[in-house]
């Protein structure tokens, strides 16, 4: 402790120096010189007095929080949950010396030719083939599960991202073509924070904003570290004329792609590269209200053979667009073939939609076939499998509630949905 007053006095110290030294009167000069230096004592005065006090908390907060040293190694609370999330059948077999060879030569040469990700750190780390062997996993993850990729990294270098006027807009567009062509499967990357503040918008995950105020502080510091490549997110001061706003700009990008799939689609519908990046494209429209491309999307989807999940997202983004335009009837119309076709795959996403046609329906005056509807879903919700408890208990607490707030009463129901 002594040596942050000792710090503090020698900053002071230099500042009451400095003080008056251009003032020419010398009686002045030396009246201000005092008076700092009356301030810079009170100051030390008051720190020496607190730092004490402060010290003793910080040693409370040590002990409650930390875990000593022989302690961790015969029980660490740390390694035990990451041993259950992590577990052997969450991780993939390891490479052979010669597949490990063959990507590193592969990776080696990425490198020198600055292909995204990871070239950034080409000669600025003893081993700089790590981000691009990671992205070699997630395309044979991706291919060996058949299922979309997203991934989290803080990492946010610009061989990792496109970024337009300082600001970070999405993943390079060479990583999501390169994902689709390779594996057939869409990709989509963020930052903790932002994985974090989506888990709550879309999950109902329950993360505090002071957690993720932590995890935005040691990002910054960590960057703050190495190499300043700028501030994610960062929004310009200066004004931009609209027609280079970035969203603008990147949008207008995204109806460009729509475009060139459009046209790949009637040439080859199984041979284009662009078609992952058309959960972006559904993403930004919908945020926009732009109902002409979102249809224009769901009929790519069906030319080419979309799986089931992607025709219902794609349907379920043209019906919120619908109800937010004040257009519930249209909205039911695409609901109500997207709600057989989920109930006749038993997709868990019937219910979803089935709560979103109820809203439709009764919001376009159909109420009691918005009750059908919804009381279909709760039934379907109680006939679940007792191995889906959390998917019963989330899924019933939001159609009964639903329910309650349309009808003004109860769904009389045998499952607790609490």
């Amino acid at each position: 402790m002594k040596s942050i007053t000792d710090s503090m006095r020698e900053t002071l110290g230099d500042y009451s120096l400095k003080a008056g030294q251009r003032v020419r009167d010398r009686e002045i000069r030396q009246t201000i010189q005092r008076y700092f230096k009356e301030v810079q004592d009170d100051i030390i005065s008051f720190a020496e007095k607190h730092l004490v006090k402060l010290e003793e908390e910080f040693k409370t907060i040590r002990s409650a929080h930390t875990i000593g040293f022989d302690d961790v190694r015969f029980d660490d609370p740390v390694r035990d949950a990451l041993d259950t999330i992590i577990g052997e059948s969450n991780m993939g077999a390891p490479l052979t010396a010669e597949e490990d060879e063959k990507r590193r030569k592969a990776a080696q040469a990425r490198m020198e030719d600055k292909v995204p990700p990871g070239y950034k750190d080409f000669k600025s780390k003893p081993d700089p083939l790590g981000d691009c062997l990671i992205w070699f996993e997630l395309i044979e993850h991706a291919k060996a599960t058949n299922r979309r990729i997203l991934f989290v990294t803080d990492d946010v270098k610009e061989d990792f991202y496109v970024k337009l006027h300082g600001r970070t807009i999405g993943p390079r567009i060479e990583m999501v073509t390169e994902m689709a062509e390779k594996s057939g499967q869409s990709y989509h990357q963020t930052t903790l924070e932002g994985f974090l503040r989506s888990a709550n918008k879309y999950l109902d995950a329950e993360v505090a904003e002071e957690t993720i105020s932590t995890v935005r502080s040691a990002r910054e510091h960590a960057s703050s570290q190495m190499v300043n490549f700028g501030p994610i997110d960062r929004v310009e001061t200066t004004s931009i004329p609209d027609q280079s706003d970035p969203s603008a700009v990147e949008y207008e990008l995204l109806l460009t792609l729509v475009q060139k799939v459009e046209a790949d689609v009637g040439e080859d519908a199984e041979n284009f590269q662009s078609v992952g990046m058309l959960g972006s494209v559904t993403a930004a429209a919908e945020a926009r209200g732009d109902i002409e491309t979102l249809k224009r999307v769901l009929n790519i989807h069906f030319s080419i053979g979309s799986n089931l999940s992607t025709v219902l997202n794609t349907q379920m983004s043209i019906a919120r667009a619908l109800m937010k335009a004040q257009q519930p009837a249209e909205a039911a119309i695409y609901l109500e073939g997207a709600y057989a076709d989920a109930r006749r795959a038993q997709s868990d996403r019937r219910f979803q939609i089935g709560r979103l046609l109820a809203d439709a329906l009764v919001k376009s005056g159909q109420r009691e076939a918005g009750r059908r509807v919804l009381t279909e879903v709760i039934s379907d919700i109680e006939a679940k499998p007792a191995g889906h408890s959390r998917l019963v208990v989330s899924e019933g607490r939001r159609s009964s509630e639903l329910y309650r707030a349309m009808f003004g009463k109860d769904f009389q129901t045998g499952t607790n949905f609490e």
